[in-house]
């Protein structure tokens, strides 16, 4: 599959040292998003003008190729004390906090779902996504997400010793923020 050769060039040891490098410093509520529109920018340049970050609703990145994206963190499909995929995670595609009005999630605004996780990346088709759709408690969910219906993008322990010291990078932003004010 084309995607998943093109998605394999980006700089993946460099996404996962910032992912290092962030840590837990902006998973509080009023630093969560921009959390995630740091990991989304840093996909796009790290993808060398493949990945073109749109962020419109229900959809992240834009291939080069006409491929719509969107894109999860998903710590949860990774056990770090076993270092292996669990046997099923869930992953929340329909967040409250960002939408007014709960409606249906319409896989149809992308083509592929990209899971991050602490050390490892892959890619979801919608059929999947379609086929463990569930509802509930104002939350859309892909339930029973298995190992099986992951296209590997970087397997799991594909990377020794990555760099990155938790806390240098919020340190880097609030310098950053201060210097533009």
């Amino acid at each position: 599959m084309v995607i998943e050769e093109e998605l394999k060039k980006i700089d993946w040891y460099r996404f996962f040292s910032l992912v290092k490098g962030m840590g837990r410093d902006f998973n509080d509520p009023s630093h969560r998003f921009l959390k995630s529109i740091i990991l989304d920018k840093a996909i796009e340049k790290y993808s060398k003008g493949y990945l073109k970050y749109v962020d419109t609703k229900w959809c992240d990145f834009i291939t080069s190729d006409g491929l719509k994206i969107q894109s999860k963190f998903c710590s949860k499909m990774y056990n770090l004390r076993t270092m292996k995929v669990k046997n099923k995670f869930q992953v929340l595609l329909f967040n409250p906090f960002t939408n007014s009005t709960f409606n249906s999630y319409n896989t149809e605004t992308f083509d592929y779902l990209l899971l991050t996780s602490l050390e490892c990346c892959a890619i979801v088709k919608t059929k999947v996504i379609e086929e463990n759709l569930g509802k509930g408690n104002n939350q859309i969910m892909l339930y029973n997400a298995k190992e099986e219906h992951l296209n590997w993008i970087v397997p799991p322990n594909s990377f020794t010793n990555i760099q990155g010291k938790e806390g240098e990078v919020k340190e880097k932003f609030w310098n950053f923020l201060l210097e533009a004010i």
